[in-house]
C-alpha cells in the first residue's frame, strides 16, 4: 500500500496483494461520507474538508478496517456511497433533473 498525502487530502494505492485495508481511525470509518471516482474510493471526513482517497478502491474492493477492529465489508462500502451524479426522472409534466 502506498501512501501519500498533500493538505487535507491522503492517497493510498490499493494494491491485490492487501487483505484489508487499515484506516487511521474508528471516527475515519464510522463518520465519512463515501463517494467514488472512477475505480477510486473517497472517504470524506465529517468536516467535510479532509480527504481519504484509496486508489483503485473497486478494481479490488477489500474490508475497511479500523486500529479498534471497526470492520466495513465491500458490499456495505457500496451501499454507503453517496451518489453525486444528477438523476433524470421523467414524469407526466415532462422530466426533473435531480442534482
Amino acid at each position: 500500500m502506498l501512501q501519500q498525502g498533500t493538505g487535507n487530502s491522503t492517497a493510498i494505492e490499493v494494491t491485490t496483494e492487501q487483505q484489508e485495508i487499515l484506516l487511521e481511525s474508528s471516527d475515519q470509518l464510522l463518520n465519512s461520507e463515501y463517494s467514488r471516482n472512477g475505480g477510486d474510493l473517497i472517504i470524506t471526513a465529517a468536516d467535510g474538508v479532509t480527504q481519504t482517497i484509496l486508489s483503485g478502491y473497486f478494481l479490488n474492493p477489500q474490508p475497511l478496517t479500523s486500529p479498534s477492529g471497526a470492520i466495513l465489508f465491500p458490499e456495505t462500502v457500496t451501499q454507503l456511497l453517496v451518489n453525486n451524479e444528477p438523476v433524470e426522472v421523467a414524469g407526466p409534466a415532462g422530466s426533473l433533473r435531480i442534482p
